[in-house]
């Protein structure tokens, strides 16, 4: 009897372990690294409108998606502290020594066109940008506007460079101004009514102007700085500025 007592009371006992050990909860799942949180908020706003200036909940433009994405994981310090609204403002502060041509790595900020278009690299030659379609994801070299670099956050755990850009190019200087004088005039690629639209730009937008020049026609085109855009619009469509 006392040797079956006491294998119930061992057989009670490993019961009572096992279960104890069931219901402890699971080990917590290591933390998303902050490159992560960026791009799950970024990502969880594809098909979002592009308004030109909005930087969310509803609308995005391109430097609006990226500062809204590293302000919602609060790493607005990668950027500039969220003080750098376009996307030549961040190239600008970049360029001393958070710039690299190549290699880049997940959170770091994909610029095109000198500034004109930025958005958020998520490895394996993707980003993610609100385009004039909404906010999508593409291929790096998918986008008419040529590749400028990457801002190097240090968000996925690799320190930024130092100044691996000798040397990238700031936006045109401005000679003149008009103020844009209909409510759909295109801002394209090149100066031809076939060229690709970056974006349309409003009605009273106030542009600079770089240079002119006249198409196969005969008609005059302005190549201009719209923001942190450069692009050709029909000089027809603009009339100077009061």
């Amino acid at each position: 009897m006392l040797r079956i007592s006491r294998l119930r009371a061992l057989a009670a006992a490993t019961l009572a372990a096992f279960i104890i050990v069931s219901i402890q909860p699971p080990a917590p799942a290591s933390a998303a690294s902050p490159a992560d949180r960026v791009i799950t908020i970024a990502m969880a706003e594809r098909g979002s409108p592009w308004v030109y200036g909005a930087s969310g909940p509803s609308a995005f433009d391109c430097s609006g998606l990226v500062v809204y994405s590293f302000r919602r994981a609060h790493e607005l310090d990668a950027i500039g502290d969220g003080r750098l609204r376009s996307g030549s403002a961040m190239l600008r502060w970049a360029r001393s020594h958070h710039l690299t041509t190549s290699h880049g790595r997940r959170g770091d900020v994909a610029v095109w066109g000198n500034g004109s278009h930025v958005g958020i690299y998520l490895g394996n030659g993707r980003v993610i940008s609100t385009l004039v379609s909404g906010v999508r994801v593409t291929g790096l070299r998918a986008l008419t506007t040529p590749f400028t670099a990457f801002i190097r956050t240090g968000l996925s755990g690799a320190k930024p460079p130092v100044a691996t850009v000798a040397r990238v190019a700031t936006l045109p200087k401005v000679v003149a101004h008009r103020t844009v004088a209909v409510s759909a005039l295109n801002l394209r690629s090149a100066p031809r009514l076939s060229a690709a639209v970056y974006r349309v730009i409003d009605r009273g937008t106030r542009v600079g102007i770089v240079r002119s020049t006249k198409d196969s026609h005969g008609r005059t085109w302005y190549r201009v700085v719209a923001g942190s855009r450069v692009g050709w619009v029909a000089a027809w469509l603009t009339r100077p500025a009061r």
